[in-house]
């Protein structure tokens, strides 16, 4: 049994100065770092850190990760003001709509890092109204734009950018009353129609991003009520301007505004041969958001 012990302990000596000796040689001369060894530790720990944080920034955005494919989902709600003007330079009218509230509602998709999809419609809750002497109209307005897109994310130091170019399909509808002491008129107008966007997300810090985007009709057609005329415009146009910012104030949560200018324009024939009546409507929205990422 002395022996044994004797055995052991010599065993466990040996040990113990082999792993000092291992220690040592990370170390120079009088307990001095190896400076390249030490960089390496260094690089090892930095990398192992920003894979973390990597980790925590997708987890926290509702990423989810399947086959090397990112997917993310945000649905924003807004509400805020509207206000409308139109102008018919045929017949010379033209008309500014007082302000009234809005709603929108909005979906952004992006799937395998490349590529998305993005869902906007707005609904104005109560007619603007316009004073047209001895008369009032009344305008209401809704929409909705379908875009499906490509992006391609980069970094440029800490900023993230994200270009966007896509197409999809509009729907634009508004409806008016005129009003007076002895009748009531009703129109409306439809706007419908393929378009391009090309747009640009910044995200200059962790929780802050800017958003920007132009969309412009590629084919489009209107068609107008007007009584018991239904016209079909002879040309028609739409677009959409739109920025925003939003900041994340919790894992899910971002808040902020954004101001959307929506356009539609025609030409109408007339009665008289060679003439025509051209028209065009603006709608200005400006909208307190907060989205969710899903």
């Amino acid at each position: 049994m002395n022996q044994f012990l004797k055995v052991l302990i010599v065993n466990l000596v040996l040990a113990v100065c082999a792993a000092h000796g291992e220690e040592a040689k990370q170390w120079g001369p009088a307990g001095k770092a190896d400076p390249r060894k030490a960089k390496a530790t260094r690089g090892r720990r930095l990398a192992s850190i920003q894979e973390a944080n990597q980790n925590s920034y997708r987890s926290t955005r509702g990423y989810k990760s399947k086959d090397g494919l990112d997917a993310h989902a945000g649905l924003a709600i807004g509400a805020g003001m509207q206000k409308e003007s139109s102008a018919f330079g045929g017949v010379g009218d033209s008309q500014a709509f007082g302000a009234a509230p809005s709603i929108g509602l909005s979906l952004d998709l992006k799937y395998a890092r490349y590529f998305g999809l993005e869902q906007d419609a707005y609904y104005q809750m109560n007619g603007s109204t316009a004073d047209l002497g001895g008369a009032t109209e009344k305008m209401q307005s809704m929409g909705s734009l379908t875009t499906v897109k490509g992006q391609l994310p980069f970094a440029l130091g800490s900023v993230r950018l994200s270009p966007k170019v896509g197409v999809g399909f509009a729907y634009l509808k508004e409806t008016s009353q005129s009003e007076s002491a002895t009748s009531t008129f009703d129109s409306s107008s439809t706007a419908s129609g393929a378009f391009g966007v090309v747009g640009l997300d910044i995200q200059p810090m962790e929780n802050l991003t800017i958003m920007a985007d132009y969309a412009k009709s590629l084919a489009a057609s209107v068609t107008i009520k007007s009584g018991p005329l239904d016209e079909a415009a002879d040309s028609a146009a739409f677009d959409r301007i739109r920025i925003g910012v939003l900041y994340r104030f919790m894992p899910r949560f971002q808040g902020g505004a954004q101001f959307i200018q929506r356009g539609v324009s025609h030409t109408l024939p007339t009665l008289t041969p060679g003439s025509n009546q051209d028209g065009t409507t603006n709608l200005r929205q400006f909208q307190a958001v907060i989205q969710y990422e899903l």
